[in-house]
């Protein structure tokens, strides 16, 4: 499953200012990433929750003067993945230890299952461990 939370917004042409000093990649209007290598023009944001991001590339000259792009607006949208069907809880011979089993819901696979663990129904749960570990 690799649904890649990522954008990368692309300056596609080159500037002709010859004291061009750098690229600055504004998500709306707060400037993610200063890019000095002016041979490299491109940048990866990501780690992103699904929503709409709007992106500007600002050309800016060693005098701090800076012309921006026109503002692209892109869409994350990697969906929900289902929430596990079936939870069984079993309690073993000895005591001691309980077994949990599930099935997947329908759709995509998660990388791991997160075992949540709760001394009252009402909660508050803490992460106990991770299922399928293997599978990362």
């Amino acid at each position: 499953m690799d649904k890649s939370r990522a954008r990368t917004p692309n300056c596609s042409g080159r500037s002709t200012a010859p004291d061009l000093a750098a690229y600055r990649v504004l998500r709306g209007s707060t400037p993610i990433a200063s890019i000095t290598n002016l041979a490299n023009r491109s940048y990866t944001d990501s780690g992103l929750p699904n929503g709409a991001y709007g992106y500007r590339i600002l050309a800016v000259d060693q005098a701090g003067n800076a012309a921006p792009s026109k503002q692209v607006v892109l869409s994350v949208d990697v969906g929900t993945l289902p929430a596990p069907i079936g939870l069984v809880v079993d309690a073993l011979p000895g005591g001691g230890a309980l077994r949990l089993t599930w099935q997947p819901g329908t759709g995509s696979n998660p990388v791991y299952y997160g075992v949540l663990r709760s001394p009252a129904e009402a909660g508050p749960s803490s992460r106990s461990g991770t299922a399928g570990d293997h599978l990362r």
